[in-house]
Formats: C-alpha cells, sequence, structure tokens
C-alpha cells in the first residue's frame, strides 16, 4: 500500500480463486495484477464480501503467470470460446442498450431541447465489432484439477479455481437463451 502497508500469509490449501487483471495499457506494457482470493477475511479484505485479498498491484506478466503456477501448477490453458452463435446475443444486448440511451436522450431533448440524440445512430455499426470482441477475449478451459474463466474486453479477468473449492454449478437458461441454444454456468 501506499499510505498503509501489511503483511500477511496465506496457506496454500486456504486459496480458492486466483485471478489475473490486465487492461490493454498493461498488457501492451506487459504487466498484470494478480488478486489472491481466500475464505476468510483479513486487514486486506474486500468490502463486497468475497473474503480477503492479498494482491501483486504490478509485475511483470511472466512473473505473474509464474506465481499462479506455483500456488496452483495450472500450466497453459488454451481457452475455448462461447459459441459463435453467442455474438449474436452480445449484439442484440448492445442494441437494447443502445436503444434505451436514445431514448433517454431523445426524452432529454423534448424537454430541455439541443440535445443531439440522433448522434447514437452512430454507434450501430459499431454494435457487432464490439460483440465479437466481447466473444473473441471470452473462454474456458478445464485442466484435470482446475477450472480456467477469462472475461472482459477492456479489463480481462482470467479466474483459477481448483475443482475441489467449487461449490456449486449453476446452469441458467434465459428464454433469450434457449432460442440460441445457449446457457449460463456459473461456478461458485
Amino acid at each position: 500500500g501506499l499510505l498503509q502497508r501489511y503483511d500477511g500469509s496465506i496457506p496454500f490449501d486456504k486459496v480458492q480463486t486466483l485471478t489475473v487483471e490486465d487492461n490493454p495499457l498493461k498488457r501492451w506494457t506487459g504487466y498484470a495484477t494478480l488478486l489472491i482470493e481466500t475464505a476468510g477475511s483479513g486487514p486486506g479484505g474486500s468490502e463486497d464480501g468475497r473474503g480477503s485479498e492479498a494482491a501483486v498491484p504490478l509485475a511483470r506478466t511472466e512473473r505473474i503467470e509464474s506465481l499462479v503456477n506455483d500456488i496452483e501448477a495450472v500450466g497453459t490453458p488454451e481457452f475455448e470460446r462461447p459459441p459463435k452463435r453467442t455474438r449474436r446475443r452480445y449484439a442484440a444486448r448492445y442494441l437494447v442498450a443502445l436503444s434505451l440511451g436514445t431514448g433517454a436522450l431523445y426524452a432529454a431533448n423534448a424537454v430541455v431541447g439541443g440535445v443531439p440524440w440522433y448522434w447514437t445512430a452512430a454507434i450501430v455499426p459499431l454494435l457487432p465489432v464490439a460483440a465479437h470482441y466481447k466473444w473473441k477475449h471470452r473462454g474456458y478451459w478445464l485442466g484435470e484439477r482446475h477450472v480456467v474463466t477469462r472475461n472482459g474486453v477492456l479489463k480481462r479477468e482470467t479466474k483459477v479455481v481448483p475443482y475441489y473449492r467449487i461449490q456449486t454449478v449453476i446452469d441458467t437458461r434465459t428464454v433469450f437463451q434457449r432460442r440460441l441454444r445457449l446457457a449460463t454456468v456459473t461456478i461458485d
């Protein structure tokens, strides 16, 4: 920490999840962040109740990967992406969000005036590109002893969870997901 420092140790058998975070700037410069989630709480505990997190705030990506493999021997996961039809769902969700935003700007224009609500139409051609990148950067890998997931385009998170730490696996399918033969699997 900058203003407050604390040290601690976590036994390997108490590690629940390892999370490697990066963003475009970190990826470009070769850096990443490592978060170690445990079941307990401590001085580094997060406010969202996830337990304590011991973090390596910034280190070379190779160093972070080496630390992850020292804690949980994962190796180099080869991610499997969701089915390609998932991109249609992402694009549809973005279109709904853009439509709501456009409606809000249109309403603001009707009340206040001078709000350029029609400029949101310029974003529509970018929706398939955004959907493709979300699909491209999402994936999972089922190893012998771990499940590894990757999510996010700008802020990408790669999570490593040992199988013996998994409490529940939840399979949910909305009406729209069923139409595309998709499901969301949540590992807790």
